[in-house]
């Protein structure tokens, strides 16, 4: 339950952020791609247009351009949560990338934009 509620956050935020921040649509603005997420049976995907996302809980796509695997629930909180780095998780095997490695990474500066976005929206 975590982990769809943190794939429901982790959504709409970056569906949010995406149309208001300026900054994060100039950062973004060429960002095109659909990033696939598996955790313990639990999917969801995010589609970039133009650096605009659009979010789906519990679906796969049919063409992903890269793909997150996690198979251990708490890794992936920690992941997600940005307790580990996306890069050291994937070294120690926690986190299987498939597909674009490239957008892998990219999604990786997405997801600090969107936890730096969120806490300031908290502060």
């Amino acid at each position: 339950m975590q982990i769809k509620a943190l794939f429901y956050f982790m959504g709409k935020g970056l569906e949010i952020v995406s149309r208001i921040n300026e900054d994060f649509q100039e950062e973004f603005e060429d960002l095109d791609g659909i990033f696939q997420w598996h955790v313990e049976g639990v999917s969801m995907y995010l589609s970039a247009n133009n650096g605009v996302f659009d979010s789906y809980l519990d679906a796969e796509h049919d063409e992903p351009t890269v793909i997150f695997t996690v198979e251990d629930h708490e890794k992936a909180l920690e992941i997600l949560k940005g307790e580990i780095d996306g890069t050291s998780a994937y070294m120690a095997g926690d986190l299987s990338i498939t597909g674009d490695i490239q957008m892998g990474q990219k999604f990786g500066q997405v997801a600090e934009w969107l936890t730096e976005a969120l806490s300031d929206l908290l502060s």
